[in-house]
């Protein structure tokens, strides 16, 4: 069933920033507000000329591209290009899965996530960057293949549940590699708050 992922995923934040998240962290809040605003927008959606967007699609990339507002102008120029790379990636693997579906031996959703997770992986080093990248370049390449698909009289609602499945799983991806990555420093840090409380 469309939506299945995103629905659980976004539900899942938001009670986890809201009930469980460290109450000093800086980014509940924000947390808490995108994940409820972004389920209240997935089942509207807008005309813009002829094609159809989710209102969440474009709720997220306002969000997104507010992240790299305060950039220097030469860092905003290379992830520009880094962000063009991975929206025309990721609109050609879906271009290339309707043009030959042979080859799709897993669940597209899941092949698309994953696709996504490791070439932003491969851009970008710092986890919020993955993050706001994955949204932005996932977005976009969705805007790209629907437009292709216009021109060929073929009407495609841009970011539909199914879409947004893939998004939430890219991002969960990511955020559990970010994790697995953060336990060892984690438990350094505890050790050597207990080597200190032994020291006293």
């Amino acid at each position: 069933m469309d939506g299945l992922w995103f629905y659980f995923l976004m539900w899942s934040s938001w009670v986890f920033s809201t009930f469980i998240m460290d109450k000093k962290n800086r980014y509940r809040l924000l947390i808490s507000v995108i994940s409820l605003v972004t389920i209240i927008l997935s089942v509207h959606s807008i005309k813009v000329y002829h094609m159809e967007i989710s209102l969440a699609a474009i709720f997220l990339l306002l969000v997104s591209y507010c992240f790299f507002i305060r950039k220097n102008f030469l860092t905003l120029i290379n992830v520009s290009l880094k962000m063009v790379i991975a929206s025309i990636s990721i609109a050609t693997f879906q271009l290339l899965a309707l043009y030959d579906p042979v080859w799709i031996v897993v669940d597209l959703i899941w092949l698309l996530s994953i696709f996504s997770s490791i070439l932003v992986l491969f851009l970008f080093n710092q986890y919020k960057e993955q993050l706001t990248t994955i949204i932005i370049g996932m977005i976009q390449g969705e805007i790209i293949f629907a437009l292709i698909l216009s021109n060929l009289n073929i009407h495609y609602p841009i970011a539909s549940l199914a879409f947004f499945d893939a998004l939430c799983i890219s991002c969960f991806l990511i955020t559990v590699r970010k994790v697995i990555i953060s336990i060892p420093a984690y438990f350094d840090m505890k050790n050597l708050h207990l080597e200190k409380e032994k020291e006293l």
